[in-house]
Formats: C-alpha cells, structure tokens, sequence
C-alpha cells in the first residue's frame, strides 16, 4: 500500500511541475512593482543558519519583499516591508505559486547546500525558477555550495538556469567543481550571504551573562563560543559523541578559557533533541568555567553573545560565519568537508583549526597548534575582501 501511495504521489508532483511549467508560458507578471520574491533555503522554524542568511539578503534588497516558505516562525527582525507566505504546502505546490510570482519582479532563491542532489524540494525551486523566468521575472540563486558527487538531475537543472542567470558559487572548492560543468563566464564565485547579516544594534544580552563575562575575566581567564550539533550526535552516537565533545573542551578548558555554551538549531531532527538540549547537557560537566544561555530564539539574537569571545568551537558553519563576521576565528568541529572552504578563505590552515567529529582524541593536539596561532590570524583584511564579494549575491 505504502508502494501505491509514494507512486501516486510522485505521479502528482511530476504533474504539478508540467502543469506549472506550461501554464507558465502562457502568463506574465501583473505588476510594474518592484517586489521582490525570496524562496529561502529552508523553513524559517529554527535553524539558526537560515535565519542569518534570510537577514543577509535583507541587509542588500531594500525593495518590499515576500518570503515564502512551508513554514515561517516570528522574528526579531521582520519589518512592515516583509510580508509572509506558506502557500506552497500540500498538493500541486507549483500551480499554487503561479498567482504569487505574478505579483512580483525578481525572484531570490538562497541556494545554500541543498541544491546539488535530486530531492523533491530541489525540483520544486528548479521549478519555480523556469516559471518565473517564463513570466518575465529577473531570477537568481545566491552563492551556493556543490559537493564533489553532483546528481545528474541538478547537472541538466543548473545547465538550464545559466543560460539566463550567472550561477554564483560561495566558495572555490565548489567554483572549481562547477567549472568542469558550465563555462567560466556563467559561473561567479561569491561568498556566503550570510556574511551581510549585521548584529542587533540594540543591547539584547541578559545581565547576568555580562556579570559572569566580567567575573571569568577578573580571573584572568578568557572567553570561546561552543555550538555542538545532533546530526554529528546521531551519527556517532550520543554517549560517544557527549564524550568525545568534553575531552575537546576539556583541552581548552586546561588552557585557560572558559566556555559560553550557544546553540544554532532549535529543531528536533536528530535524536529528538536539538542543538540546544545537546548543549545544555555538555554545559552539565562544565559548571565551574561554563555558561548556558537560555533564551535565544534566533540567529540574529545569537550574534551578541559571539560579540564577547575570542573565538567559537562549532561543529554548524554559520555559526562559525557568524564569528567571523565580528572577527572572531573558528575551531571547527567539521564533517564531510563542509568547512575546510571557509578557513581558506581566511588564511587559517584546516590542519590545525579543523577536527573531524568523529576521531577527536587522535586529532586533539589540534587545540595547541590552533591556540599557538591564534595571535597570528590576521582576519579584517580577509574579512573585507569576502564582504565585497558577498554583496554580489544580490
């Protein structure tokens, strides 16, 4: 039965985007509005990643903007010239966005790293993009990530796009990959747009926090940012993965710094927890250096408390991002190959800032050489460099 009910459903959506695509043909937008039309890479319920880089685009579109998405949560940083819209959920998704792109002139799809398999959420934006581009809208994809084994789906998809739209790449691994699949001249690389979010400009910590940041450094002791992650938890396993991650912090406990325990993911996908129970329970063996904070509901939030470390201890790249947008460096906790990229892009060797999740006590050593070399990073006129390339997403 379960069979019958995946075919008939696949029968549905292979409908729904035909149907879309011809219907699409035959329109063209309503309005001579600028209005732009922002597909993020996720749903807004959450993930602290998507959250940044939704704010990044909206630091460089000024025009009134409509986010659509299956789901979108409140947040701090929603103005009145946001508006929300979770039409796409349910059957024939496509046919039900043909009336939205219509209102609208261009049409913004945050690529980030989900782009390059053959899922249905893949084919939906692949989708949406043929039809606005079919109803007379500018269409573009930010700077996205590819890995080494791109889908055959994503390779004829992508082909398609750039005969009209520059296909922008957020990192030179993955600007080397694509350039073996489309010519020089329709490819760009640019940088994670998340790297235009900015930090509340209001004072959002709570004083306690600040009262203990005042009390670790009058005891001479100095100040990092952890973020742990449940689908590297999952994977390991959680007894393992809570073990392996207090050898890691223990290493730089015993240097003198003491841990502000963040997280970076609020969704309950891997081991019926998230990012910020997973930090909770590491924060348990770290009481004495350690300090949990409870309340941060968002990406953009989450940016103040970075503002107060030296650096950050990640196993989530945007939370790293988000570090060095305030020139903090990055300690990163990595898996398939996701964050070797961006420390190149900042001159900081993958040798000695990066460890794989898995084998941390056979790479601990990692910790000495990333701290010997901490005064030695020279991040700002990195930074700027990335910053001018990142407002090219736009």
């Amino acid at each position: 039965m379960r069979v019958v009910k995946n075919k008939i459903l696949i029968f549905i959506s292979f409908l729904d985007r035909k149907l879309a695509l011809f219907v699409s043909k035959m329109v063209r937008r309503s309005s001579n509005s600028e209005r732009v039309l922002l597909i993020p890479a996720a749903s807004i319920d959450g993930g602290f990643g998507d959250d940044i880089m939704v704010k990044g685009f909206l630091s460089l579109c000024h025009y009134p903007v409509t986010i659509c998405e299956r789901k979108i949560e409140a947040r701090s940083f929603w103005s009145q010239r946001i508006a929300l819209d979770e039409r796409y959920n349910g059957y024939f998704p496509c046919l039900k966005m043909l009336s939205l792109i219509m209102q609208h002139s261009e049409l913004h799809v945050i690529g980030a790293d989900i782009l390059d398999g053959i899922y249905a959420t893949n084919m939906f934006r692949f989708t949406v993009l043929k039809m606005a581009h079919n109803m007379g809208l500018h269409v573009n994809i930010t700077g996205f990530s590819v890995r080494k084994d791109m889908s055959e789906y994503f390779i004829s998809q992508i082909k398609q796009i750039s005969k009209y739209s520059v296909i922008k790449l957020r990192d030179v691994d993955s600007y080397n990959r694509m350039i073996q699949v489309l010519p020089a001249d329709r490819l760009k690389l640019v940088a994670d747009i998340a790297f235009m979010c900015d930090k509340p400009v209001d004072d959002i910590v709570d004083n306690q926090f600040k009262e203990w940041v005042v009390q670790q450094r009058e005891k001479g002791r100095k100040l990092l940012a952890y973020c742990p992650n449940t689908i590297q938890a999952k994977q390991v396993g959680l007894v393992d993965y809570l073990c392996q991650q207090q050898q890691l912090l223990n290493a730089f406990e015993k240097k003198g710094y003491s841990i502000v325990f963040l997280y970076h993911d609020l969704r309950k996908y891997a081991l019926n927890i998230n990012d910020k129970d997973l930090s909770a329970q590491i924060f348990g063996k770290f009481q004495e250096n350690g300090y949990f904070v409870e309340h941060i509901k968002d990406g953009y939030t989450l940016k103040s408390y970075i503002e107060y470390v030296e650096f950050t201890v990640t196993g989530r790249m945007h939370f790293g991002i988000s570090g060095y947008t305030m020139l903090k460096p990055m300690f990163g906790i990595c898996y398939f190959n996701k964050f070797e990229g961006l420390q190149k892009m900042f001159g900081i060797e993958p040798d000695i800032s990066l460890i794989d999740f898995d084998n941390i006590p056979n790479n601990i050593m990692r910790v000495d050489s990333f701290l010997d070399n901490l005064g030695k990073f020279d991040l700002a006129p990195r930074l700027n460099e990335i910053m001018n390339i990142a407002v090219q997403n736009y």
